[in-house]
């Protein structure tokens, strides 16, 4: 009995520890998600020890705690003075961690995969970044169960992989890529012309299939084309379909002109004959091509590259392009098996300019028609094109 009793005392006093040790991380709110997004912020989780940090991660069960609002007198941990001040004011409401952020500050090693269990909409409105209860944010916490934008996306071959892939990264929660595909054979004005009758079969389906918008993939198909006869194209696709038309080039220029860029560098995968008819299209649209940085790869090379290679190659062309010609205004990434989302916002933050991509453009364009009726919004984090909305 004397001894049950000595090991019931024992346990009673770890859990104690271990309450006091998450108060003590509540308190200093190292875990602070509310849309969930990384900051170049140190979290600080480096006051805490290893031990302590895996007591309490053992307590939470590796789950998301969510907090709401700075501690008082606790900064982020950062270098940055005045976002520190911000912290310290309760006006920083960009200050979000994740805990394994936290972990890694630590040195904490762990297996288990870190979820956050919802995000909001919009950031709150409330006093310190608190949303009133019941109110907007609640709704659409409530409203994404269903899609509430389908996007038909008209893509040069017959698979879908990267296109998707990257539009289900960068595009809000309730959008929905509806895709149908042509086979187009390569880049050239006999290979699109063969692939026209496939592509009105696919604005059929579309427009029985009810989506809210109709998309053509592919910058080589409309480049080839031409900007006149591309524009006829989609205005008797939306005659035919009811539904609006475009095209990636066509979101591109839409883009471009929002930020006012009419000089823009290019960054492509492609030979010289794909690289100028692009650049005669965008002429038309009054943007003038000022460089162009390029590696030509084949038509069937370019389809299977590696998604960590294309990465790389996206960062030394995008680089290139950038620096060799400082008085472009943009640079534009075309190609949508091209997997370049993640070199977007280390070149925007790299040379201050917007960096356009098939799949962010014809996203960005999808909302902008979709208005009012927008449920949520897309991550910033990908890049100033899906700021623009």
């Amino acid at each position: 009995m004397s001894l049950y009793l000595d090991f019931t005392l024992k346990l009673l006093f770890l859990l104690l520890i271990e309450q006091l040790l998450l108060g003590a991380l509540l308190h200093l709110q190292l875990i602070e998600p509310l849309r969930i997004r990384r900051r170049k912020i140190r979290p600080a989780a480096h006051r805490l020890s290893q031990v302590e940090v895996q007591r309490v991660l053992l307590l939470l069960d590796l789950e998301l705690v969510t907090l709401h609002g700075p501690a008082r007198g606790v900064g982020c941990g950062g270098r940055n003075a005045e976002r520190e001040r911000q912290h310290r004011g309760q006006n920083c409401d960009s200050h979000r961690h994740i805990i394994s952020d936290c972990i890694s500050c630590a040195g904490f090693r762990h297996s288990r995969a870190v979820y956050a269990r919802a995000a909001v909409a919009r950031p709150p409105t409330g006093r310190n970044n608190v949303a009133p209860p019941g109110g907007h944010e609640r709704r659409h916490l409530m409203d994404i169960i269903s899609p509430w934008f389908n996007l038909g996306y008209i893509i040069p071959h017959r698979y879908t992989d990267m296109d998707a892939y990257q539009f289900y990264r960068v595009a809000p929660e309730g959008m929905m890529l509806v895709t149908t595909g042509l086979n187009l054979q390569g880049h050239s004005l006999e290979a699109v012309e063969h692939e026209l009758p496939a592509f009105w079969d696919a604005v059929d389906l579309f427009a029985k299939r009810k989506v809210d918008r109709i998309a053509l993939s592919g910058v080589p198909v409309a480049s080839m084309l031409g900007r006149r006869r591309m524009r006829e194209l989609l205005a008797e696709a939306q005659s035919r379909s009811g539904l609006p038309c475009d095209t990636d080039l066509e979101a591109h220029i839409a883009t471009l002109k929002h930020f006012g860029a009419r000089r823009i560098a290019l960054a492509t995968r492609w030979g010289e004959p794909t690289n100028t008819a692009l650049t005669a299209y965008l002429a038309d649209a009054e943007i003038e091509v000022v460089g162009i940085a390029a590696r030509g790869t084949s038509f069937g090379i370019a389809r299977g590259a590696n998604p960590a290679d294309d990465h790389l190659l996206a960062l030394e062309l995008g680089r290139k392009a950038l620096t060799d010609f400082p008085q472009a205004q943009a640079l534009l990434m075309p190609g949508g098996l091209w997997h370049a989302m993640h070199a977007v916002p280390m070149l925007e933050s790299e040379f201050g300019k917007p960096v356009l991509l098939n799949i962010l453009s014809t996203t960005r364009t999808a909302l902008v028609q979709a208005g009012e009726r927008i449920v949520k919004r897309p991550d910033p984090r990908w890049g100033k094109v899906l700021q623009a909305i």
